[in-house]
């Protein structure tokens, strides 16, 4: 799925660190920051330029462009790593949207990979969980979903019923051509998958409780 507009936001958490990155991410992110004054590097390596951000002001900042398909939203990519501190965050992204970029709203990065194809939805959801992680637990659960466990989970369910149906429906409609019937195995399948269910479950209570955080009152 191309998209036609190109997207500006900060990358990283707060902007009250040392480093910032500001992201730019569709067909425009080379044209915008050459608008800032500037040529990007080589694909994938850091330089060192000067951003024009209009009115007199410009930032030092080390900029790498990562061309789509191979970056993270699947489209063409730029980002700016420049200081970091509210204003001067501001002034370089206010910069890319006067240039023509638009503002990129929560999640809209990760929603362009999952639309390019570059992390399937369970792998989308990890990253919303990483962020929003405020136990070890939660974010060891999250981090397994974000590498995609619990998707090769399913697919290895879904071979196993896939493979039993086959079996079931061509000894239904050809009992003469096919070996006698295991329904003894069958039932192994069945109960295994039953078990893989049980324990989706108990992760997804204990994923639930891991989320919450504990409330303490102090009383007396």
């Amino acid at each position: 799925m191309a998209s036609r507009t190109t997207l500006v936001g900060i990358a990283t958490g707060t902007p009250d660190g040392g480093v910032a990155i500001v992201r730019l991410s569709g067909p425009d992110a080379a044209v915008i920051v050459r608008v800032l004054g500037v040529e990007p590097g080589p694909p994938r390596m850091l330089v060192v330029r000067t951003l024009q951000l209009g009115d007199g002001a410009h930032e030092h900042a080390l900029v790498v462009a990562m061309p789509g398909p191979h970056s993270f939203t699947g489209e063409d990519v730029v980002e700016l790593h420049v200081h970091a501190g509210r204003r001067n965050v501001e002034q370089v992204v206010g910069a890319c949207l006067r240039a023509g970029a638009i503002s990129a709203g929560p999640g809209e990065f990760t929603r362009r990979a999952f639309e390019h194809g570059r992390l399937t939805l369970e792998q989308a959801e990890g990253v919303a969980a990483i962020i929003a992680a405020q136990t070890d637990a939660a974010l060891a659960q999250a981090r397994r979903l974000a590498a995609g466990e619990l998707g090769r989970e399913v697919d290895e369910l879904l071979a196993s019923l896939l493979e039993l149906r086959a079996e079931i429906e061509a000894q239904l409609d050809f009992p003469e051509d096919v070996a006698a019937a295991d329904v003894e195995r069958w039932s192994d399948v069945l109960a295994e998958c039953s078990d893989v269910l049980a324990r989706w479950l108990l992760r997804f209570a204990a994923g639930q409780r891991s989320r919450a955080r504990p409330r303490v009152v102090l009383a007396g």
